[in-house]
């Protein structure tokens, strides 16, 4: 089935039709089936939306040209916890373990969960109030998870320590998902740069995933140079700095429309979010993705 895409006007002013021929499964009702047949345009503007896909493809769909057109691409950079791999399967085996670990104990199996919650509370918390730069973020999140569960710092280090950095590691491959692999052979193949922003240290679950050997760069919210979680884009263009790559000519995949996506849009960056189809409104600069096999298709025009 091929259709035409009309596109909006430039904020320049310029009005201009072009046709876009997609090839578009009917047998299918996710973004999945849709491929870029052709596309050559030099057009500079980055906005650039599609306005009358079929309504049950309209997601608010947002197709920027540096997606649409990977001439542009020079480098990736992706979020880990959730985007790199399937956080919710790590977090039902998590809370089997801790259970498990506890079943003779209890109380002491509930305050550790309670504990655990406070500390991801506090991220949310402190992401909220990103405007306010935190010397050192990690005692900042700490500080702040202390004073909800009432432990002292020592003790919920420990076992944020145990619990939310070592024992997931050799889940962590298993719940990779489908396709990272396979997309950044293909980046590697093409001279695009890699990296991955992470609000956490990543270098250790990137080794148990194998796939640290991809990337030129690893950041976390935690690094004195950036200090705010997302959406703050200071570490996104901290991030690009240490890869030589400008806004305009990279994509960020993430996870979370709210959060990664908004954190690009500040950047001045593109951003694919993985998602279930359907799964709602998006700020503009970014389009929804169900596998990395789909935007693997989307950067090489339908190529793979």
């Amino acid at each position: 089935m091929v259709l035409p895409f009309i596109f909006s006007r430039s904020k320049k002013g310029l009005n201009f039709f072009l046709c876009l021929l997609l090839r578009i499964d009917t047998g299918r009702s996710n973004l999945t089936a849709l491929t870029v047949k052709s596309f050559q345009i030099s057009y500079k503007s980055p906005d650039v939306r599609a306005e009358c896909l079929p309504k049950r493809y309209n997601r608010n769909l947002s197709l920027p040209l540096e997606i649409l057109y990977p001439a542009r691409i020079r480098g990736l950079v992706f979020d880990l916890d959730g985007t790199l791999y399937a956080q919710g399967p790590v977090r039902r085996q998590m809370l089997q373990r801790l259970l498990l670990a506890h079943w003779n104990r209890p109380l002491e199996g509930f305050r550790t969960l309670r504990a655990l919650q406070s500390y991801r509370r506090a991220q949310e918390h402190l992401r909220e109030s990103a405007d306010v730069a935190h010397p050192d973020l990690a005692v900042a999140q700490l500080t702040a998870a202390c004073r909800d569960c009432g432990l002292d710092h020592q003790t919920l280090a420990g076992l944020v320590e145990h619990w939310m950095d070592r024992q997931p590691l050799d889940l962590l491959t298993a719940a990779r998902r489908e396709g990272v692999v396979e997309l950044l052979d293909l980046a590697r193949q093409r001279g695009w740069k890699l990296a991955v922003l992470s609000d956490y240290p990543a270098d250790e679950k990137l080794e148990a995933m194998r796939i640290r050997r991809y990337f030129d760069a690893v950041v976390c919210a935690q690094d004195p140079a950036i200090g705010r979680f997302k959406p703050d884009p200071r570490g996104l263009l901290e991030t690009l700095s240490r890869i030589g790559v400008t806004p305009g000519e990279a994509l960020y995949v993430g996870d979370r429309a709210e959060v990664d996506g908004e954190a690009a849009a500040r950047a001045g960056m593109s951003c694919a979010v993985i998602a279930a189809p359907g799964a709602g409104k998006h700020p503009e600069n970014l389009v929804t993705i169900s596998t990395f096999g789909q935007l693997a298709r989307i950067l090489t025009g339908g190529a793979v």
